[in-house]
């Protein structure tokens, strides 16, 4: 049999761009979902409601993406991942185009749905990649740095979009979101590849067929440790997925005295954190082949500086950035979730084991979002800031922001609960299902 021709794929760097470039479109997800805390004001005076609204209005971004988490698992663990990443950009790219142009405010929800849908694909996919290109001892950094470069989107939405919202209106700044998802599908289509050259098939069907993907699913489903892993997940994720991703922004500006764009930014250094955190974290775990000790050590970190920066009253503002992106490092370590349950999940089941995870773990934003947006309203005195603009006090935030820390201490005991891999791939030789 003839050699095989070599080709640009494999050279060594081409599975790090592989996989990078999926982790830019997990950016532009992330750049998507946090949309609305930099153009609330806007939002409310555009549609005429209030925060219960614009939370419900972010939420639905989650109502799409987190029940299709584990669809899109099965979906990635059975099709071409090049095919189902390139469709799901295109979706975000329709998604943000519609909220732009649209001025009503029902099909601005269904706008920010289909948002939700494509990116459902994003996360999991970069990690399908990963698990395909990336050797073993360097999957957890790998999946630090794609969070991180998540993170990265959030930062561009707190730092470029909240002044481009500004100066150009929040319409046209979304628009323009719109054709870099348009962007990104064609960078897709025109690099990635499934799988390196020399990975092998499987021989048989077993794999491929549905009946054994659901039972891989249901071996899932059937461990409860995997079940807590994904909940210690959520929860560790809400100073992102809640706070930084919606809230943030007008609490700081009541506690801290901040402008919108000033608030925008000081939110940014907790993505900026979290994107140096995660690599961090997977790097050091990988070195010291522990998960649990460094999920203690993140869980703990979050929730003191929660505290502190939610209720502590005579903080400078140089104290504040530094305890912001000091958030974000150790809210970093939560990625380890993933590495975990790639490890006890069945063989050929990252995409599955990955988006179940990420279900569990996108579930805080769609509780907690609407949640704290319907305690604020409840705890709301009445008053007005401006003409259609509800006053929500620092009392307000205070109040319903506490679900935070709280979240945080349940994920901590539960932290208990979940196996040390100890940077092993825990599971045996399927069994073909009868």
């Amino acid at each position: 049999m003839p050699p095989r021709k070599k080709s640009i794929y494999d050279l060594s760097f081409m599975p790090w761009v592989v996989c990078l470039i999926a982790a830019v479109f997990y950016s532009y997800d992330f750049l998507l979902r946090v949309q609305p805390s930099v153009m609330i004001h806007p939002l409310m005076q555009f549609y005429g409601t209030n925060a219960a609204g614009v939370g419900l209005l972010s939420a639905f971004y989650y109502y799409a993406y987190t029940p299709l988490q584990i669809p899109a698992g099965l979906l990635l663990d059975k099709y071409s991942t090049r095919l189902v990443l390139t469709i799901s950009a295109l979706l975000c790219a329709l998604g943000a185009y519609i909220f732009a142009t649209i001025n009503v405010y029902t099909l601005a929800l269904i706008a920010r749905a289909l948002m939700g849908i494509g990116s459902a694909f994003a996360f999991i996919g970069a990690l399908k990649l990963g698990a395909r290109w990336i050797p073993q001892k360097n999957y957890a950094l790998f999946v630090g740095i794609a969070s991180g470069l998540g993170t990265v989107g959030a930062m561009f939405t707190d730092t470029i979009l909240s002044g481009m919202v500004v100066y150009l209106g929040w319409q046209e700044a979304v628009l323009i979101t719109a054709y870099i998802g348009l962007a990104i599908a064609v960078l897709i289509t025109l690099i990635v590849k499934d799988k390196p050259n020399h990975l092998e098939e499987p021989t048989t069907r077993e794999f491929r067929n549905w009946s054994h993907t659901f039972y891989r699913l249901k071996l899932i489903f059937k461990n409860s440790r995997f079940w807590i892993n994904g909940i210690v997940g959520g929860l560790l994720f809400i100073p992102i997925n809640v706070f930084a991703s919606l809230w943030g922004v007008g609490f700081l500006k009541q506690a801290y005295a901040l402008t919108d764009h000033h608030a925008a930014i000081a939110t940014s250094l907790i993505f900026f954190g979290s994107a140096v955190g995660g690599p961090i974290a997977g790097w050091i775990s990988d070195l010291i082949k522990k998960r649990k000790t460094l999920l203690f050590v993140g869980a703990f970190g979050t929730f003191l500086l929660t505290l502190i920066i939610l209720f502590e009253n005579n903080i400078s503002n140089l104290t504040l950035y530094i305890l912001l992106a000091l958030l974000g490092i150790f809210v970093g370590a939560q990625i380890l979730v993933f590495s975990i349950a790639r490890e006890i999940s069945p063989p050929r089941s990252t995409g599955t084991s990955s988006a179940s995870t990420n279900f569990l773990v996108t579930m805080g934003a769609a509780i907690f979002q609407p949640l704290i947006g319907y305690l604020l309203v409840k705890f709301w005195d009445g008053t007005f800031q401006a003409p259609g603009i509800p006053f929500y006090s620092l009392v307000n935030y205070r109040d319903a922001l506490l679900l935070v820390p709280a979240g945080l201490a349940i994920a901590f005991v539960l932290i208990f609960f979940i196996p040390e891999t100890n940077c092993k791939l825990q599971h045996k030789v399927l069994k073909k299902p009868h």
